[in-house]
C-alpha cells in the first residue's frame, strides 16, 4: 500500500495526508505559479523581509521554481536574489490605491 506524503524544501515530513492506497504510476504535486517575479513567498509583493528566508536558503538545491528559486534551476544562487533585488517594491497596491506624486508628497 502507499502514500501521500508531504515534505519541506529540506526534504523533511511535514504531514501523511493519505495512507493506504493502492500503487500508482507516479504523481507530481507542485505550487501554484507565481504572478509576481521575485516574489518568493507568494504574498502579493516583494518585500525586504523575504532577504532574509532567502540567504537562510541560500545554496539548497530545490524542485525548479520552488521557495526562493526564481530562474527555475533548481538552486537558490545569486541569480535569485538578482531577481530579487531587480523587483524589490513591486505589488502590494490594489486597485484604486491613491499614491501622491514625489513633488507634492510632503507639501
Amino acid at each position: 500500500m502507499g502514500g501521500l506524503l508531504r515534505y519541506d524544501l529540506n526534504g523533511n515530513l511535514i504531514q501523511t495526508i493519505a495512507s493506504g492506497l493502492p500503487p500508482i504510476g507516479g504523481i507530481a504535486w507542485t505550487p501554484a505559479a507565481r504572478t509576481l517575479v521575485g516574489d518568493y513567498d507568494n504574498s502579493g509583493s516583494v518585500t525586504s523581509g523575504r532577504l532574509y528566508e532567502m540567504a537562510a536558503d541560500f545554496g539548497k538545491f530545490v524542485a525548479a521554481g520552488n521557495g526562493a528559486d526564481g530562474n527555475n534551476d533548481g538552486v537558490i544562487d545569486a541569480a535569485d536574489y538578482t531577481i530579487w533585488r531587480d523587483h524589490l517594491g513591486q505589488g502590494g497596491l490594489g486597485a484604486g490605491t491613491s499614491v501622491p506624486e514625489p513633488a507634492t508628497a510632503y507639501c
